[in-house]
């Protein structure tokens, strides 16, 4: 298609259309002259500035992809087109325009957890460690078991010397990959990095969570008898004691059955 196609046409829409076409036809090299051309005709068109845009994110010439969205902006901001725009800056190593823009998204309370991750991101290669912790803990309000915010946490916590909240979030990464041991290990490291009672009666009842689904029942209710060392009137303690007193119970009365039925199968 001859690249000068756009004197051709007298309605910029039509115009505009075989832009389009090109885009979704995929030939991209041919949509771009096509568009640098119309762009002259009208260079605060919003359909074109939009198209061009995408096509300059396409050729990762983000300097440019930048000012055709910042023309948008201009004509009708939005918090998406302010979003796209900073992904433009990360994607072009501008970590600190980026890290502005987010900032500001993330303050005002734009509800998106991308947002809440990308600043988190660009806080961290700024070595702003504290807001990309904030960050990221943002996230976990929102889906608790947020593999990404959860290992980037376990990073910065080690980071920053925070053991007991490194091993906090590591004994979580590890029980929602059903690494119970590993799980186990790391709540008990962190119980030795506090002395606060009410952080610890936290961790042991974690830990006899932990326990209790990895099937260690005598070593839950163990970690229970702990809470009552310190909490004598924790009554889910109490109640977790007792249920997993009656399980255990339980499963004694039929392990017998269990052992004859076995046993029985060998004369089959």
């Amino acid at each position: 298609m001859d690249n000068t196609l756009s004197g051709n046409f007298s309605n910029l829409d039509d115009k505009i259309e075989i832009a389009r076409d090109l885009i979704r036809e995929q030939n991209f090299v041919q949509a771009k002259k096509f568009l640098e051309e119309l762009i002259k005709l009208s260079n605060h068109h919003p359909d074109i500035n939009y198209l061009l845009g995408q096509i300059y994110e396409i050729d990762q010439d983000y300097r440019r992809a930048i000012e055709c969205f910042s023309t948008l902006l201009d004509l009708k901001p939005s918090n998406e087109l302010k979003h796209r725009i900073a992904q433009c800056f990360m994607d072009g190593s501008e970590y600190r325009k980026a890290y502005d823009i987010f900032k500001e998204l993330y303050e005002n309370n734009y509800e998106d957890i991308n947002i809440y991750e990308q600043y988190a991101h660009a806080a961290r290669i700024l070595n702003k460690s504290d807001e990309a912790v904030m960050a990221y803990n943002r996230i976990l309000d929102v889906d608790k078991n947020n593999i990404v915010a959860l290992t980037q946490l376990s990073d910065l916590y080690y980071d920053n010397d925070d053991k007991i909240n490194h091993y906090l979030v590591k004994a979580k990464l590890n029980y929602i990959e059903n690494m119970f041991s590993s799980s186990v290990e790391c709540l008990k490291k962190a119980l030795n990095y506090t002395h606060d009672d009410e952080e610890i009666v936290d961790i042991l009842l974690n830990l006899a969570k932990v326990l209790t689904d990895a099937g260690k029942y005598s070593d839950a209710i163990e970690q229970y008898q702990f809470v009552l060392n310190l909490e004598p009137d924790n009554t889910y303690a109490i109640e977790k004691i007792d249920s997993l007193c009656r399980k255990m119970r339980s499963e004694e009365d039929e392990e017998p059955v269990h052992w004859i039925g076995k046993f029985f199968s060998y004369f089959h």
